[in-house]
């Protein structure tokens, strides 16, 4: 009675251990881009930061631009599960560009452009391990933008 007892628990065991390496062959890749992904991809504005215009950088859209400069998207990450999106301001006629790295929600003056706050993300999607690779088109980040005085986007 014991040995049948025994034989129902190690097949148990057994139909275990094939139940999770088989989801973690199939689904690793999904399973890595959930962990690896940030819970949250939006933000409401601030206190004390007034809602501006919105902008939307990377992919195919054009950079936003204005007689000083014009921004652009280095780059987005997930960096201890909350995304971080690096921003470059280009003067015009100089050589010198600023990086500036935010966090949802952040924000930092640009001189010459004004305030800019990271509001959104939108990520990647992963295609799956039987897919085809998927290449994103779409805007990567969505910024909230108050103009400096004087300041037109062109």
């Amino acid at each position: 009675m014991f040995e049948a007892r025994r034989g129902v628990v190690r097949a148990g065991l057994g139909v275990l251990v094939v139940v999770v390496l088989g989801c973690s062959v199939v689904g690793g890749r999904p399973m890595y881009a959930w962990w690896q992904r940030p819970p949250t991809d939006w933000v409401p504005l601030p206190p004390g930061i007034e809602k501006g215009e919105t902008l939307y950088l990377g992919g195919s859209l054009p950079p936003p631009r204005t007689k000083q400069g014009r921004l652009e998207l280095v780059g987005r990450y997930a960096e201890n599960r909350e995304w971080v999106a690096v921003l470059q301001w280009k003067i015009l006629g100089e050589v010198t560009t600023e990086k500036y790295s935010l966090r949802l929600g952040e924000s930092v003056h640009v001189a010459g452009l004004g305030t800019i706050t990271l509001q959104g993300v939108i990520p990647p999607r992963e295609s799956l391990p039987w897919e085809e690779p998927v290449y994103q088109t779409s805007a990567a980040v969505v910024l909230n933008l108050n103009l400096d005085a004087g300041i037109v986007l062109l």
